[in-house]
């Protein structure tokens, strides 16, 4: 059976104001792919509403660094509030979202995801052991590279969230 380790849970990102569904979604996209990562499965929820657009996403990006180690994230993404509002940029229309966005971040390390170790009792219990006493440090830096890949798309999207205060302001 593979074991999954948290590495880090509940990291958010909460944002009020004008910015592109399409670009947002399509920089987490980029970024996945530029990093190594394949998605599993996701979920994607499309609701319209009086007072506007309820779009909600899950993704679940992993990426295999070993034959014994995989990275996973979770990414939450809920956008509330979604109203289309057309803006000019340099002499030209664009349509933009206003409303909230908020990314929940959450990071795992999955050892033995190929189910090596399981056939039986014992064998379970030497890695168990070797994860505990011999793997430890090699565990350690997945876990470290895991944090720092999710701080890295958390600051890529505060960026460019924050670029947008600047860029569009409040209309």
């Amino acid at each position: 059976m593979a074991e999954k380790k948290a590495v880090i849970s509940g990291l958010s990102l909460k944002y009020l104001g004008l910015f592109d569904m399409k670009e947002f979604y399509s920089i987490i996209e980029r970024w996945l792919k530029d990093m190594g990562y394949d998605k599993d499965d996701y979920t994607h929820e499309y609701n319209v509403f009086e007072e506007g657009k309820v779009i909600k996403i899950e993704l679940r990006p992993y990426r295999s660094v070993s034959d014994y180690v995989k990275l996973y994230m979770k990414i939450n993404i809920v956008a509330n509030n979604l109203k289309d509002v057309i803006v000019k940029i340099d002499e030209k229309d664009t349509q933009l979202q206003d409303g909230n966005v908020s990314v929940v971040f959450a990071g795992f390390v999955i050892t033995d995801y190929e189910k090596r170790w399981v056939s039986n009792a014992l064998s379970y219990f030497f890695r168990v052991i070797i994860d505990k006493y011999l793997y430890s440090g090699y565990i350690r830096n997945f876990e470290k590279l895991m944090m720092e890949d999710i701080n890295l798309l958390y600051e890529e999207l505060s960026s460019y969230l924050n670029l947008n205060k600047y860029r569009f302001g409040k209309v």
